[in-house]
């Protein structure tokens, strides 16, 4: 009872002392004597816990202290490595001096406890001369308590290189004697792992080999003290005394592949785990945390996967051997790097056997521990358990997600400078976890732990120390969160600077790399409105819209195909808006490529002319993704035709060839699609039916001016004004309806009714366009005829004169008669008028006149009543006027049904009255026909209200803005000449009381 007052009176009175010294180091003051001497005596092994934990905090704030005021003088390490010596040895050498058993214990035990604090001073007293001849006097005591603690001092100094070069021949012989003997459990626990520190230490030491002797064959040394080892372990229920230099020793051996194949046992595994505690209060990991952190260091051993190294890494990794002189004769340094053991089917064998032994259970109880390395380590393990994607789920149900989850909030975070490298490892470990399943089943309902894990997923991408495997699993990882809400992909889309480095991405070498960044871009567009706007050109300059597009299109051509699939989804989406349309065009009409690489998702055999090298063979069929996307894009880009000039889109329509390949996918050339696919491409054919008639009349016209000279006389607006009255009533020779098999297809003679008929044609007509037959159409037999598709009627001849304010009298109807029989050349046109002879004839009955007004200017369309032998078309025609050119010429012509030649005698016919613009011609309207024309004098002014109309008046800009709408071409001095016309005003304005007088005179309405 005396005994244990004394124990406790002394334990008292050390702790006052180490916290009498940790105050004066504190206050960077010398320690005491006496302080000292009870800091020494403090880590005696009989003492409490709770004594060391203080006193290994003493000693590690006074080596600190001591090292930092040496620095401040001398930039040396090896000043302060010899001030701590000059303090501690004294001490230590007094101990070992003594006669009893417990000084030298309290002596080797100070030096055991420095060496875990501060080798290099630790190691310098190991090496003073005659150190270890003392220590080989005291391997002969007989007392247990002696023998381990000079068994334990060997173990910390065979980890150091300088110890070992001193290290004594006897001392080993006793070490390999003390792992042979079965009395002393705990002895022989610290003799077997200062046998395996030696042989680790060896070989890779340079230098003083020959003094100790050979441990003999490394590898089968191993195997028999990992099989020792874990036979002490698991044959002793009582493991306090040497289990921690037991998990060490296995630590070390845990990297040799056959070790790892023995300790991969769910016995084993089971025993090594039942020695970590749960966690039951704050301080219930304190004593087992050395423990601890060497049995997580065998699981993370046991289930690491080898390097994946590059070909240059394996060079380095060669050349590094090299340098340490390990170079065998023969050729085995490849068989070093990879052990047939370490191969991925082992790894997988040992991950799921951890699992089953319980290696989860200790990952929960290692997340809360207060070590950095121990957080570490669990990062680790976790990696690469759940490397193998079916582990994953049992690692979701062990409480994965919210174990790495306090793992990485450890780590500072709050900018990716103080963000350390080892925290990438978990942030990748909970990227593979929410890659593997949805983000309800990782993070479960609650929308805050998705919004949690942006943070750390981004980081990953952004952090200069990610690989490119953590950067593609990161993203990955961000858009399934993105696809989650729009919250979601909000919250990834403002995360700083993360959009940036995802753009630089796309351009990364590495193809996984690319195809993440353009899925995680795809789910941020189709999620977040900001991510969109920032695409489709609702915020940002057009020149930055159209570099971003542009990246899309190119991702579009690639050859991976997810990356292709992302890249078209996001063009897809991004082209319901007129910006990105605009942006898309503006590529097309650059480099003509564009349009190119979307047909090619739909048809992959189309050739892009400036493509680099030549291009692989590629199927036939596309895939249906693909095809939908490149669908949904043009149909998309045609809708918004309006926004884009007309002209230039139908030259780089047909450039890139988009009549063929939507004729090929409907007359399923492409291959079997769903109706879908087939309606959306329906839609596209018929737009570019529209096309292809609108591309026929230019080139009509186009040949037509060629072959007219004496209209290329009249003014430019004169001119326009009679295309735009033949334009208004003349019919197509080519008919809009051709039947197969009692199937009507659509106009521009695509098969687009039944869809699921597309490829019951296929075989019956390649190309998709149908051949019209002789009988159903009334073609002349000479097609080269120019203007030949295009013509009037003569029942419609009077009407379109009507349009020009022209008479028609059989004088003139005489003429249009001869020049639809051919001139007197042998044929007849089928009863009408084709544009050379219209353009022909008008040049003569409009020479000299100054310009024509046509139609309303409030609405520009020009409804034409159905007459007998025309289709009955409703046609639309802009305003137009005339410049003020005089033209002498004449235009002669003999009116005979058998002329040779079109010199005709016919006099010049003017317009047969002037519109008056006098403001007393008094105009008598019904309140119907002042409606429509107050709705007409409306359309000019949209933001106006009805009551505010009768003030206003309409001037050139407004013409002009309706010019611009129906994409005409006027000068600003035929819209002065036009409105002065009309106007009753000096300035030359319109009043609504001009404009209907306007509308009666122009005859588009009758008083």
């Amino acid at each position: 009872m005396e005994t244990g007052s004394a124990s406790e009176s002394n334990t008292q009175k050390i702790e006052e002392n180490l916290d009498a010294l940790l105050d004066r180091a504190g206050r960077s003051q010398s320690p005491l004597p006496q302080q000292l001497s009870s800091l020494v005596a403090a880590f005696v092994p009989s003492h409490p816990p709770p004594l060391h934990t203080k006193a290994y905090l003493v000693l590690s704030t006074l080596c600190q202290n001591v090292r930092s005021s040496v620095s401040e003088k001398n930039q040396q390490e090896e000043a302060g490595t010899q001030s701590l010596a000059r303090i501690f040895q004294p001490l230590i050498a007094s101990h070992l001096s003594e006669s009893k058993d417990s000084d030298i214990i309290t002596g080797l035990s100070f030096l055991y406890a420095l060496f875990q604090v501060d080798r290099q001073s630790a190691s310098y007293i190991f090496q003073d001369d005659g150190f270890v001849d003392l220590l080989s006097t005291l391997i002969v005591s007989p007392s247990p308590p002696l023998s381990l603690a000079v068994a334990r001092l060997f173990a910390q100094a065979s980890g150091h290189k300088t110890c070992r070069m001193v290290f004594p021949t006897e001392a080993v012989t006793w070490l390999r004697s003390q792992a042979h003997q079965t009395g002393d459990r705990a002895i022989r626990a610290a003799g077997i792992l200062a046998l395996i520190k030696l042989s680790r230490g060896m070989t890779t030491d340079s230098s003083s080999l020959a003094k100790t002797p050979s441990l003999g064959n490394v590898e089968r040394q191993d195997e028999e003290f990992a099989a020792q080892l874990i036979e002490m372990i698991a044959g002793d229920t009582d493991t306090r005394a040497f289990v921690n230099d037991a998990v060490e020793g296995l630590t070390y051996l845990s990297v040799t592949p056959s070790v790892k194949q023995s300790l991969a046992d769910t016995t084993v595994l089971k025993t090594l785990f039942t020695l970590v505690r749960k966690r039951t209060k704050p301080a219930g990991l304190h004593d087992h945390a050395t423990a601890l952190y060497g049995i997580l260091a065998i699981a993370a051993n046991l289930c690491a996967y080898k390097p994946r190294l590059s070909q240059e890494e394996r060079q380095v990794a060669k050349l590094h051997k090299l340098a340490q002189g390990e170079k065998q004769s023969n050729s085995k340094g490849d068989e070093e790097l990879s052990h047939p053991l370490d191969a991925d089917i082992h790894v997988q064998t040992r991950c799921r056997t951890a699992i089953d032994s319980g290696v989860l259970d200790v990952l929960a109880v290692a997340a809360g521990a207060e070590s950095t390395a121990s957080r570490e380590l669990v990062g680790r393990i976790y990696l690469s358990l759940v490397e193998d994607r079916r582990n994953r789920g049992r690692v979701l149900q062990g409480g994965g997600v919210k174990n790495l989850s306090r793992t990485i909030k450890s780590y500072p975070s709050s900018s990716l400078d103080q963000l350390p490298s080892e925290a990438l490892v978990p942030i990748q470990a909970l990227a593979k976890l929410a890659i593997t399943s949805s983000p309800i089943q990782v993070f479960g309902p609650n929308e805050g732990n998705m919004m949690d894990a942006v943070r750390p997923f981004s980081q990953l991408v952004l952090h200069p120390s990610a690989s490119a495997l953590q950067q593609f699993e990161a993203m990955m990882a961000l858009t399934n969160l993105a696809s989650h809400s729009p919250a979601c992909a909000s919250k990834v889309a403002f995360f700083p600077n993360l959009l940036n480095r995802v753009e630089l991405l796309l351009l990364d070498d590495h193809t996984l790399v690319r195809r993440a960044s353009s899925e995680l871009i795809c789910n941020l567009i189709a999620g977040s409105d900001e991510v969109f706007a920032r695409y489709g050109g609702i915020e940002g300059s057009g020149q930055s819209r159209t570099s971003k597009i542009q990246l899309l299109v190119a991702m579009s051509d690639v050859e991976d195909l997810p990356t292709r699939l992302a890249a078209s989804g996001a063009l897809a989406m991004l082209t319901s808006t007129p910006g990105a349309c605009c942006a898309v065009f503006e590529l097309q009409r650059e480099r003509h490529r564009a349009f190119s690489v979307i047909a090619r998702l739909i048809d992959p055999s189309v050739h892009i002319s400036d493509a680099e090298g030549e291009s692989e063979v590629t199927p036939v069929k596309g895939d249906p993704g693909l095809v939908h996307r490149g669908v949904v894009c043009f149909r998309n880009i045609l809708s918004t035709e309006k926004s884009l000039p007309r002209t230039e889109l139908i030259e780089e329509v047909e450039r890139a060839g988009l009549f063929t390949v939507f004729s090929k996918l409907l007359n399923g050339n492409l291959g079997t699609y769903d109706s879908a696919i087939l309606q959306s491409a329906a839609e596209v054919a018929k737009k570019l039916a529209e096309f292809s008639a609108h591309s026929d009349t230019q080139r009509s016209r186009r040949k037509d001016d060629a072959d007219d000279p004496a209209f290329l006389t009249l003014p430019a607006g004169l001119r326009r004004s009679i295309d735009e009255a033949f334009d208004a009533c003349a019919v197509s020779r080519k008919p809009a309806f051709t039947q197969r098999n009692n199937e009507v297809t659509a106009p521009g003679g695509f098969m687009t009714d039944n869809v699921g008929s597309a490829t019951a044609h296929a075989e019956e007509e390649p190309g998709g366009f149908l051949v019209d037959s002789e009988s159903s159409t009334s073609r002349v037999q000479d097609s080269d005829k120019p203007g030949d598709d295009f013509y009037i009627p003569l029942s419609s001849i009077p009407r379109t004169l009507h349009l020009l304010d022209l008479e028609s009298d059989d004088e003139i109807l005489g003429v249009f008669r001869n020049a639809a029989s051919g001139w007197g050349a042998g044929y007849a046109d089928n009863g009408g008028v084709n544009r050379k002879d219209w353009r022909a004839i008008c040049a003569v009955l409009l020479e000299g006149q100054e310009g024509i007004a046509l139609g309303s200017e409030g609405t520009g369309v020009v409804e034409v009543e159905e007459d007998s032998g025309s289709e009955g078309d409703e046609y639309q025609m802009s305003v137009l006027s005339s410049e003020r050119e005089e033209s002498s010429d004449e235009y002669h012509d003999d009116i005979s049904g058998t002329a040779k030649s079109k010199q005709a005698t016919i006099a010049s016919r003017k317009p047969s009255s002037k519109f008056s613009t006098s403001s007393s011609d008094a105009v008598h309207l019904t309140t119907e026909q002042r409606a429509i024309c107050r709705e007409d004098f409306a359309r000019f002014f949209p933001a106006v209200s009805d009551a505010q109309l009768d003030g206003r008046r309409i001037t050139t800009h407004e013409i002009m803005q309706a010019a611009l709408l129906l994409k005409e071409s006027l000068k600003p001095e035929e819209v002065g000449e036009m409105l002065q016309a009309f106007s009753s005003s000096e300035d030359g304005s319109v009043s609504l009381e001009d404009f209907e007088r306007m509308m009666v005179q122009t005859k588009m309405i009758r008083s």
